[in-house]
């Protein structure tokens, strides 16, 4: 845990959400994070080393929502045609 207090606070997101990624990355949890990325860019809170990197990780998280949503959408077309046939 000592070593922790080494790294960065981007560094330390960035290992809370690789064990978070292992436990099960939820829609909201993917939302609040690239709402609090965007957050550190418009105020410029980020440096240059890390803009790029945190950019990279927004487009994935985006991936992670759209892919969640066509999911959850043909979960519901499917409950909804399921429940017209009876």
């Amino acid at each position: 845990m000592w070593a922790q207090h080494l790294l960065s606070p981007y560094q330390i997101r960035i290992q809370n959400h690789k064990n978070m990624t292992k436990k099960q990355l939820t829609y909201n949890d993917a939302l609040a994070e690239i709402e609090l990325i965007i957050t550190k860019i418009e105020n410029q809170e980020l440096d240059i080393d890390e803009l790029s990197s945190n950019v990279k990780h927004v487009a994935e998280l985006l991936n992670f929502c759209k892919m969640k949503l066509k999911n959850t959408e043909e979960e519901v077309q499917k409950i909804l045609k399921d429940f017209d046939e009876k």
